[in-house]
């Protein structure tokens, strides 16, 4: 029961510690090991248990790095435990400048799907967020501030670690 009352402390520190990662926040040195071609990412949504059933698999793999004065940006593909493609809302092209991030289906990142992420901290770009841990970044986004009740799951993320790349995500990016 004792863990019960440890728990504000806890809080206060995860706090503490997120502050001081977005404070931290480098998205070039943070995104490093993902700006390197054949880089390989693989994820399961097994939640750590041995033999688990219908367990979604997915490949994230690095096929293109292009650095120019727009930045560092890494072309992606997704495929699952089969080798088929399953792209469809994860973000193809990743490109980092300075402080910014952006996803975008399009190479030229000038098409309607590009995402510029805001910095570390409270929304702030109808539904955008980068939330900041000890553990990494996770870019994602979700209802806007006006938005309707959602029925189901209504945002999408991809987290990256610092020295480590991709290390997952969650929600309606994600196939399975």
């Amino acid at each position: 029961r004792w863990m019960h009352l440890a728990e504000p402390w806890r809080a206060a520190a995860r706090e503490a510690i997120a502050g001081r990662a977005a404070a931290a926040y480098d998205p070039v040195a943070l995104w490093a090991p993902v700006m390197k071609e054949g880089a390989t990412y693989q994820f399961d949504d097994s939640g750590g248990e041995p033999g688990a059933s219908d367990v979604t698999v997915v490949t994230a793999t690095v096929i293109k790095v292009t650095r120019d004065e727009a930045g560092t940006t890494a072309e992606l593909t997704w495929a699952d435990g089969g080798g088929n493609d399953v792209t469809g809302s994860l973000p193809r092209h990743v490109r980092v400048h300075g402080g910014n991030v952006w996803f975008s289906d399009d190479a030229l990142f000038d098409a309607d799907d590009t995402v510029a992420f805001p910095p570390p901290g409270p929304e702030t770009q109808a539904g955008l967020y980068t939330h900041a841990s000890a553990e990494g970044v996770c870019y994602g986004t979700g209802p806007g501030p006006d938005a309707d009740d959602c029925p189901d799951v209504c945002f999408a993320e991809l987290c990256v670690a610092p020295g480590r790349g991709l290390v997952g995500g969650a929600g309606t990016w994600w196939p399975g």
